[in-house]
């Protein structure tokens, strides 16, 4: 779901995927999350569901990182405290 929309953006960062970090320094994962919550999300059968998980991590204060600086400890941290 996001999360590995989110883990894909970061594994192509760490293959050098991107030339200039300046985009994923600025892109939040809020931002992230409603752009797949805009594309992907809408086209589901269970859409309205995952609309509202979408929201529900938008609204928690991990999605006010950038890419460049989401973790993996900071994404199992997060799944911690749920």
């Amino acid at each position: 779901m996001a999360t590995k929309y989110a883990q894909e953006f970061e594994a192509n960062i760490e293959k050098g995927l991107f030339a200039d970090l300046a985009e994923a320094n600025q892109a939040l994962l809020r931002d992230a999350l409603q752009q797949y919550k805009d594309e992907i999300t809408v086209k589901k059968k269970s859409a309205k569901q995952e609309a509202y998980k979408i929201d529900k991590l938008t609204s928690h204060r991990i999605s006010d990182y950038s890419l460049a600086r989401l973790t993996s400890n900071k994404i199992v941290k997060f799944r911690n405290e749920l």
